[in-house]
């Protein structure tokens, strides 16, 4: 059910958010012992909703990423959503100088992760 191309994509999801996670502990060391996950799944409805026509499998794809993301856990409906929501959150990481933001700048961060309270992009709250 997986073309070559979300092969390809997956693989890219899971370096993005590896790099990031290498940048983040440069300054953050909280443990995140399921920092990065990635699960593709497929749904093939319920009886009702094939009776209705649905026959097509859906794909949901889930991201668990505390560090990079706006929240814990992440939703997306294909793959190309998911990468796409990932190459900004890795960017932003990425982008983030610890030395020359601060000590205060870290601890905003690592306080909002703690709380969950960075605004929601990409993706479904669990």
């Amino acid at each position: 059910m997986l073309t070559e191309q979300n092969k390809k994509d997956l693989v890219e999801i899971q370096r993005l958010l590896d790099e990031g996670l290498k940048h983040y502990l440069t300054y953050e060391s909280h443990c995140k012992s399921s920092e990065g996950h990635v699960e593709v799944s497929f749904s093939f409805g319920n009886s009702w909703e094939r009776f209705e026509g649905h026959l097509e499998p859906t794909m949901m794809v889930s991201v668990y990423s505390y560090a990079l993301g706006p929240h814990r856990n992440h939703e997306f409906d294909s793959i190309e959503e998911a990468l796409a929501a990932v190459r900004e959150w890795h960017e932003e990481e990425m982008n983030f100088d610890p030395e020359a933001e601060g000590d205060d700048a870290i601890a905003m961060k690592a306080l909002a992760n703690i709380f969950e309270a960075k605004p929601v992009q990409g993706g479904r709250v669990q």
